[in-house]
């Protein structure tokens, strides 16, 4: 599996590309305001996708689902809390590819039995 860079994780689970050096930044707040809402919106169709589930690990998956949703700050007011954002949706790229490699591991070893 191909690694992903930052951007193009962003842009492929939040729909947002990031804007290139060559291209003048959007106002950092109101690019924030429009990805959050979609990164809401796709994090809460995820949820009902996991709800209509009948597996035990999806409610693992919803705690966390939701954890991501109530961390997601509308509106960082400083330097620090956007470096503190930043940080956490990193940490969650971290482990949400670690979570998808251990579950592509169990359904093929599932699927060899």
């Amino acid at each position: 599996m191909p690694v992903e860079t930052k951007s193009e994780w962003v842009e492929r689970v939040l729909g947002f590309r990031l804007p290139t050096a060559a291209q003048a930044p959007p106002d950092g707040l109101t690019a924030w305001r429009t990805v959050r809402v979609a990164a809401l919106g796709s994090l809460k169709a995820l949820e009902s996708a996991f709800r209509g589930m009948k597996e035990p690990e999806t409610d693992r998956a919803i705690i966390l689902l939701r954890a991501i949703q109530a961390n997601l700050t509308e509106a960082p007011r400083t330097p620090a809390q956007v470096g503190e954002l930043e940080t956490y949706i990193y940490s969650v790229h971290a482990r949400i590819r670690k979570s998808s490699g251990e579950m592509t591991r169990k359904l093929s070893d599932t699927a060899s039995q």
